[in-house]
């Protein structure tokens, strides 16, 4: 069970946000993304282990390791893998140091769904 609604977090409120202008599958992977690591935690060994302090406190307030039948009910979404792969790139995204592209090399796509 979720904790209050503080727990409502960045990936419900950036879902509800892009939602009118992305394709229905990238708004539920942004959707996802608490669920994906809360999944990822229960189905990949070590994965809870490199997860900064900050994503296992935001762990707990997401509703803590996926039990089990959460796990069934997700393994056959056929956009599972796509929102593992995003919570994979965030995780990516947070290495100190890490090169990463400018807001420009973005901005063609940013164009297409926010004119």
């Amino acid at each position: 069970m979720r904790a209050g609604p503080r727990a409502r977090g960045h990936h419900e409120v950036g879902a509800e946000l892009i939602a009118s202008r992305v394709p229905p599958r990238v708004a539920w992977c942004v959707r996802m993304h608490a669920d994906a690591k809360r999944y990822l935690c229960a189905t990949e060994p070590g994965y809870f282990g490199r997860l900064s302090a900050a994503s296992r406190h935001t762990l707990r307030l997401q509703g803590g390791v996926m039990p089990a039948c959460e796990i069934a009910r997700l393994a056959g979404h056929p956009w599972l893998s796509d929102a593992l792969a995003l919570r994979r790139w965030d995780d990516r995204a947070k290495i100190p140091g890490k090169a990463t592209s400018s807001l420009t090399d973005w901005e063609p796509l940013i164009r297409r769904f926010f004119p």
